[in-house]
């Protein structure tokens, strides 16, 4: 078991922080078909989307490792989990999307945070 701190470059460039509205609504290019044979397709009316200018991400890493000899043979199992320190890279809010004449909203975010497992074999001679 082990516990780090890391940092990544983030790879964005800049902040965008933007609102698109419709009365009408932005089309998402999806079509579908009721059972009584009604068509309707996907619309938003209000999206706000902000994505943010971290130059770096910084995470506390938690790690949880085992392994086990067999003779030369040796096999190896490690999970890490990364929790994001700051804001999430990117939010999504749809705050009205209709879809068969009914109002919905949603929102979405991608938060930085990251998991991984590493498996590995080792043969020593």
């Amino acid at each position: 078991m082990s516990f780090g701190l890391g940092a990544i470059r983030s790879g964005f460039e800049g902040s965008n922080d933007f609102e698109l509205e419709s009365e009408e609504g932005i089309q998402f290019g999806y079509t579908s078909r009721n059972a009584s044979g009604e068509v309707s397709e996907l619309l938003a009316h209000d999206i706000h989307y902000q994505i943010n200018d971290h130059k770096m991400l910084y995470h506390m890493r938690p790690e949880v490792g085992l392994y086990k000899n067999f003779g030369q043979h040796k096999v190896l199992a490690s999970l890490l989990y990364a929790f994001n320190l700051r804001q999430p890279l990117i939010k999504i809010d749809y705050s009205s999307i209709s879809y068969f004449k009914e109002f919905y909203s949603a929102q979405y975010q991608l938060s930085g945070s990251f998991a991984s497992l590493k498996l590995g074999y080792e043969y020593s001679f």
